[in-house]
C-alpha cells in the first residue's frame, strides 16, 4: 500500500503483517499486528 505522510505528502510503502497464536482447540488467543514503512 502507498501512502502519504506528513504535512509535504512524501509517499511511502507500507506492509502489515500478522501474528496469531492459537489454543489447542486452533482459537485465537492472541493477535499481533506490526506495520512496517519503507521510503524510497
Amino acid at each position: 500500500m502507498r501512502i502519504a505522510l506528513g504535512a509535504g505528502g512524501s509517499m511511502v510503502t507500507m506492509a502489515r503483517a500478522f501474528l496469531y497464536v492459537l489454543d489447542d482447540e486452533g482459537k485465537i488467543k492472541d493477535e499481533r499486528d506490526q506495520f512496517f514503512l519503507f521510503s524510497e
